[in-house]
């Protein structure tokens, strides 16, 4: 009788909540309405999304999938805010407090090894950062501006697990990643199909080029690359080359040189680390690139090809007088001296994030006052100290050191499974990372930190997965 009772009680209650929350809903849609109409066509979306979302919460591993592939939708940079990424924005928070809260309550706790403890203590001493912001005159916009991109590292957690956990989670992890780079790589050739459609003069040709995703199509590119070189069946073989082939273009029609260097110096690691006969595979693959898109950009480009090569080749021979006549590189050089001068005044706990520096602008000739550092080493020093510097630097080295240190100790015949060579793959692309961090500051995109915490976390997780650590 009790809890009958009861029961009815919570049924009262609940036709209550139900009331007052569509009282409510109606309240929102007439302000809505009245406010700001133009919202109103997101509104439906929204609970629809939220539906979606709400049911993805029930499997993991499908919206770990589903997070970071749609991730590619809102990865190309537009200034402001865009509706689609406040959406992945909520969508991303959110998943991200679900998978914290269900952690919590079934298994009490989220960290497993010590290595999972110093990359929490590298994302609470960042957050922390905002003492450091108001103590040195800080922006608090610039503060949560910088926390919203470097909130995609806690991707770490549920990653390391996909690959620790999941028995076929180094495949799915790679199959997202491979699908974010075919994402960008269509992307950035219809944009580039557009800049030579509508250039108008001959050096609109030569300069043209997309600036954005170089990491999402340099990781693709290396991966499909070492999947060529170990792969045995031919229609696969193709496959891969094929993939390798787009996404390389891609990255090269980015003419960015820093990401041209990353590949360089990826592929470079890679052929050490290859047999005599992938080694001649290697350079036979660059050989056919080569004449492939040599072919390919007379096909579709005709005469103006030769305006496009000759613009790409002077930006790839500039690779050598950079350091002495690149203006451009020169500055950045100027801006690490001047935020040098800051950092060892303050060298151990840095000045939080949004806290600008001065320095002499040669390209404009006037000194500007900025908060962004080009050198992602002196960046991540300046913002976040020694002590942050120092937590990134053990991170990503013990994260390829361990690697490397796992791929040597797998026997020669068991190598070219996806899930060892995952390992390879991994230790390549976080390699590869190294240059361009110099001169390219990688944490400071939503696009390049959401790389480097999905690499990051599947490291971790293929290690524990190797160890048996469960």
């Amino acid at each position: 009788m009790i809890r009958s009772e009861t029961f009815s009680s919570w049924i009262d209650w609940s036709r209550k909540f139900l009331a007052v929350g569509f009282g409510l809903s109606l309240i929102l849609v007439l302000l809505l309405a009245w406010k700001a109409p133009s919202i109103l066509f997101f509104l439906p979306i929204l609970l629809i999304g939220s539906t979606v979302a709400w049911q993805l919460f029930k499997y993991p591993t499908l919206n770990l999938i589903v997070l970071l592939s749609g991730f590619s939708i809102v990865s190309n940079t537009q200034e402001g805010l865009q509706a689609t990424e406040a959406m992945y924005g909520i969508y991303y928070f959110l998943s991200m407090a679900y998978w914290v809260l269900t952690h919590w309550l079934n298994r009490g706790k989220i960290i497993e090894t010590p290595f999972d403890s110093v990359f929490l203590f590298f994302l609470l001493w960042i957050i922390a950062s905002v003492f450091q912001t108001l103590l040195f005159g800080g922006e608090l916009k610039g503060y949560f501006s910088e926390m919203i991109a470097l909130a995609f590292l806690f991707l770490y957690f549920p990653v390391k697990e996909l690959c620790s956990k999941h028995e076929k989670g180094s495949q799915i992890l790679i199959g997202i990643l491979m699908f974010q780079g075919f994402f960008a790589a269509i992307r950035n050739l219809m944009n580039y199909r557009e800049i030579i459609v509508n250039a108008q003069f001959a050096w609109q040709l030569e300069k043209g080029r997309v600036i954005t995703n170089e990491q999402l199509l340099l990781i693709p590119a290396l991966i499909c690359l070492t999947l060529f070189l170990f792969e045995v069946r031919w229609k696969f073989k193709m496959g891969y080359l094929s993939g390798f082939l787009l996404f390389l273009g891609s990255l090269i029609l980015t003419q960015s040189r820093a990401y041209w260097v990353d590949f360089a110096f990826g592929s470079f690691v890679l052929f050490f680390l290859l047999n005599w006969k992938q080694k001649a595979q290697l350079i036979g693959t660059s050989s056919l690139a080569l004449t492939f898109f040599i072919v390919l950009g007379i096909v579709f480009f005709g005469n103006l090809f030769y305006t496009v090569l000759e613009g790409l080749v002077d930006r790839l021979l500039s690779l050598g007088s950079a350091t002495t006549s690149d203006i451009s590189l020169i500055n950045r050089f100027m801006e690490t001296n001047a935020v040098w001068e800051k950092i060892i005044q303050n060298p151990i706990i840095g000045y939080g994030t949004g806290v600008s520096y001065a320095v002499y602008d040669i390209t404009f000739g006037f000194t500007q006052v900025d908060t962004f550092v080009h050198n992602g080493f002196y960046g991540i020093w300046y913002k976040f100290g020694l002590i942050g510097l120092g937590l990134l630097i053990y991170i990503w080295g013990k994260s390829i050191r361990s690697l490397f240190s796992a791929w040597l100790k797998i026997p020669l015949h068991k190598r070219a499974t996806i899930e060892n060579l995952s390992v390879l793959m991994v230790a390549i692309a976080l390699t590869s990372l190294l240059p361009s961090a110099t001169t390219s500051n990688p944490f400071f995109l939503k696009d390049a930190i959401m790389t480097f915490a999905v690499l990051f976390g599947a490291a971790a997780g293929l290690k524990q997965k190797m160890n048996g650590d469960e």
